[in-house]
């Protein structure tokens, strides 16, 4: 997007719009077929005849020194006192896994109106990925955050509580409290940002701490919710400029750093695996398998009917009787990414199912082979929800578990997402991944079904959350990524049962 034209240039920070940003890179599962064409659904920033450029700035994000990522900020003050904040980004990373390069190309816009009171009123994000383009669009009232999520045409209203200690705060209001405060380990700002993650609506908090003052350059840390275990430093000089902004991950580390425009992407390389450490010997195909971790991350990981903590260890069992679930019916539920009322799949269910067993999990076993069977390996694609994932046959493994929960659940077998890591020999270790699980009634006990990576045991698995069934609208795409960071840059240690 080329800038604006203006007058007047002063310089004034992207703090919300760079949460936006780093939300986006916690997500970074989405795609887009052209990485030149503009984000659907937006126009660039008109100006007024006595509006004014506050801010217009490039950022350019490598990964391992290759760029991965261009970013263009322009804020824009109108003459009342209000601004117009708009980010425009585009990654290209090439995802590697079991030997397959696939360019993975995604962007986001972001453009948040700003009163001169110092808080947001309105939004609209768009993304977009093969198959599928998402928007939200609302308002931000004193007490709640209202609009409307669009997905392929389709609308999905939504509505968030704003407690009374949250603040939707402007661009002008966030530098403020940014310049108020002094370098110390103690001092720590709260703020909260609306992002959309996936396609869903989220307010996420960050905690921003001053690390030092020199000359023009002040540096801060910052943490995320959204992202538990990454760190977030960034520099901004004396008109408030992003200088330098750096996210350590694990072993995964982003640098962002200024630019006079858009570098040539499509060089930088994200490995599915390497970025957890192994110790001890590989995880048996066994019935239990116990794992050390450490502690912060031990404790942060969900227990489960085939996961418990004993002591300092993840006991993970293949199968697991009782734990039912405590709302059955919210199993079965349509929800925006598991469309069971999608007429093509309910067809493909019925005759998947017209002349099979009755036993569960004999139909259960049918509808997950005949998933792996639909859908192709795709590694470019993000999160296409099941409907999507049944028209484009293609995904990876979070649209083999979308598209597997969805005829389930239109089978009349409670299901749902399973998102953690895998120890596969496919993927030379632990992996990122999204699996199934299904609650068979006559037995009162889960069946483990993945469509992606077959035959591998399920004490091989570690659980770091679960998708759909609770109502917070979720997605797997957004939920894998989060559990991800809990265990970026940690080792798993399996323990054997002498040990």
């Amino acid at each position: 997007m080329p800038p604006p034209p203006a007058s007047i240039v002063q310089r004034r920070p992207g703090l919300c719009l760079l949460l936006a940003i780093l939300t986006l890179l916690a997500g970074a599962c989405g795609a887009e077929q052209d990485q030149a064409a503009p984000a659907a659904g937006f126009a660039a920033p008109t100006l007024g005849p006595d509006d004014v450029i506050e801010q217009e700035q490039w950022l350019v994000g490598t990964l391992d020194g290759e760029p991965m990522a261009n970013t263009h900020i322009v804020v824009i003050g109108h003459p009342d006192g209000s601004r117009t904040a708009q980010s425009d980004m585009r990654m290209v990373i090439n995802r590697i896994m079991m030997g397959q390069r696939v360019a993975l190309r995604m962007s986001e816009t972001s453009r948040i109106e700003e009163s001169p009171e110092g808080r947001i009123v309105a939004f609209r994000f768009t993304n977009g990925q093969p198959g599928s383009q998402t928007a939200a669009i609302g308002r931000v009232e004193p007490d709640r955050v209202v609009g409307t999520i669009h997905r392929n045409g389709q609308p999905h209203p939504v509505e968030l509580e704003l407690p009374p200690e949250v603040e939707l705060l402007s661009q002008e209001a966030m530098q403020r409290r940014l310049e108020a405060m002094a370098p110390d380990q103690d001092q720590e700002e709260v703020f909260h940002n609306l992002v959309l993650v996936q396609s869903t609506l989220r307010i996420i908090t960050t905690r921003i701490t001053c690390t030092g003052v020199e000359d023009e350059l002040r540096h801060f840390r910052m943490r995320m919710d959204q992202m538990p275990g990454a760190t977030i430093d960034f520099t901004i000089d004396g008109e408030a400029a992003i200088r330098h902004m750096r996210m350590a991950m694990g072993g995964l580390t982003i640098e962002f750093t200024p630019a006079a425009g858009p570098a040539r992407l499509g060089e930088a390389e994200l490995a599915a695996v390497g970025q957890i450490e192994t110790a001890g010997p590989p995880p048996r195909a066994a019935m239990v398998n116990r794992y050390r971790l450490p502690a912060v991350a031990l404790e942060a990981l969900p227990e489960g009917p085939f996961q418990q903590r004993a002591g300092d260890l993840l006991v993970v069992r293949s199968r697991a009787a009782g734990h039912a679930p405590a709302d059955r019916a919210a199993l079965l539920a349509a929800e925006p990414h598991l469309e069971t009322g999608h007429p093509d799949l309910r067809a493909w269910v019925d005759q998947l199912l017209a002349d099979a067993p009755v036993g569960i999990p004999e139909r259960a076993e049918i509808l997950r082979v005949a998933v792996r069977s639909r859908l192709t390996g795709d590694l470019s694609k993000g999160d296409l929800t099941a409907a999507e994932a049944f028209a484009a046959g293609r995904g990876d493994c979070t649209e083999h578990a979308n598209l597997l929960v969805a005829a389930l659940r239109i089978a009349g077998i409670p299901a749902r997402v399973e998102v953690g890591f895998v120890y596969a020999a496919a993927l030379g270790g632990w992996g990122g991944h999204a699996w199934v699980s299904a609650w068979n009634d006559t037995t009162e006990s889960w069946i483990h079904l993945d469509a992606a990576y077959p035959n591998v045991t399920r004490s091989c698995y570690i659980r770091t959350g679960s998708v759909g069934g609770d109502g917070n609208g979720s997605t797997t795409g957004g939920s894998l990524d989060n559990g991800i960071s809990l265990l970026m840059g940690r080792t798993i240690e399996v323990v054997p049962e002498a040990d």
